[in-house]
């Protein structure tokens, strides 16, 4: 989130400025490490007679949990009645079902012509897959 944001953010003082340039090259990194501590922590005790060492143990996981993530991404616009339409229902579904805030979203965000529609059952994607 905070590299989104610096991305698009006017900055005053040069350090600052250096500091959204390099920020996007050393958060990959800084994600890693502190994705590796909370696994060493989290489960490492069990999984260290299957890896040789806490550093590819942390790579498989979090490339796993990155690979599962985009199935499921895709999986879910797959099924998604209306197509591929950005409108932020996939992230903030909370907020769509919410009675004055929905509607509120539905109108500021959906394109002419592709309403976000409540979703009903399941679609072809999940009933072959379920």
């Amino acid at each position: 989130m905070a590299v989104t944001s610096a991305a698009f953010y006017r900055f005053r003082t040069a350090n600052r400025a250096r500091l959204a340039i390099v920020l996007p090259l050393v958060a990959p990194v800084l994600l890693f490490l502190a994705f590796a501590g909370t696994e060493y922590f989290r489960s490492w005790r069990f999984y260290q007679a299957y890896y040789d060492s806490i550093w590819q143990f942390a790579y498989e996981r979090l490339m796993t949990y990155y690979a599962v993530a985009s199935n499921s991404g895709l999986g879910l616009l797959e099924e998604a009645r209306t197509g591929r339409v950005t409108t932020g229902r996939f992230v903030f579904e909370w907020a769509y079902t919410m009675p004055k805030v929905g509607k509120f979203l539905i109108d500021a965000f959906a394109t002419r012509g592709s309403p976000v529609p409540p979703r009903a059952g399941r679609g072809p994607l999940l009933e072959a897959t379920a």
